[in-house]
């Protein structure tokens, strides 16, 4: 017996078929043809394109705002300036080892801001913070924003259905008491820290 998962996502607030992957044991390449084209992975392929190729000139532009050039950006990546522009002005999309190399080599902010904002995330840029000097602090802040996170996902759940139970709300108010302890617990370590 075989097994068809499909994945949706929302794309610009569309939700849009992405990735379909088809395993069908004891099938023939004919049939799977067919099952892909009854499932519409053509689609799905179309969408990606669309969605990569919108991120991909982001981040192009994010870099190039930050002063990296065409070819700073194509000698990072390890493609050729052509291709940089081709990611750019034309309707070509990159390869994903290109697409994550552009991605990391690059930490375009104003991009994963709009893959979070589409995926209904926020994104909050902390500060760089020496690991090696300030390894408490580092702990106290990830385990501030890890409970600042479950209390807005508490907020999120609650109100999905457009009324908020008593038990929602005492979940609501746990987790933000926990919250606001992790970020005193940070700012006491910050006020110790300081010099």
């Amino acid at each position: 017996m075989g097994q068809v998962v499909a994945c949706l996502f929302f794309y610009h607030q569309r939700p849009s078929l992405l990735i379909i992957v088809a395993h069908q044991t004891g099938k023939n390449r004919e049939e799977m043809k067919q099952i892909n084209t009854l499932l519409g992975v053509k689609m799905c392929k179309q969408v990606f394109r669309d969605f990569a190729k919108e991120i991909t000139e982001d981040i192009i532009l994010e870099a190039r705002e930050k002063g990296y050039t065409i070819e700073d950006l194509a000698e990072l990546v390890g493609v050729s300036k052509h291709s940089i522009s081709h990611y750019l002005y034309d309707d070509k999309v990159p390869s994903l080892s290109a697409f994550i190399g552009l991605w990391r080599k690059t930490k375009p902010e104003k991009a994963l801001r709009k893959l979070a904002s589409w995926s209904g995330y926020s994104v909050f840029k902390l500060p760089e913070i020496d690991t090696h000097s300030f390894p408490i602090l580092s702990k106290k802040t990830a385990a501030s924003l890890q409970e600042f996170s479950e209390f807005i996902d508490s907020i999120g759940n609650a109100a999905l259905d457009s009324k908020i139970t008593k038990a929602e709300a005492e979940r609501i108010k746990k987790e933000g008491l926990e919250a606001i302890e992790k970020i005193l617990e940070t700012i006491n370590t910050a006020e110790r820290l300081a010099k």
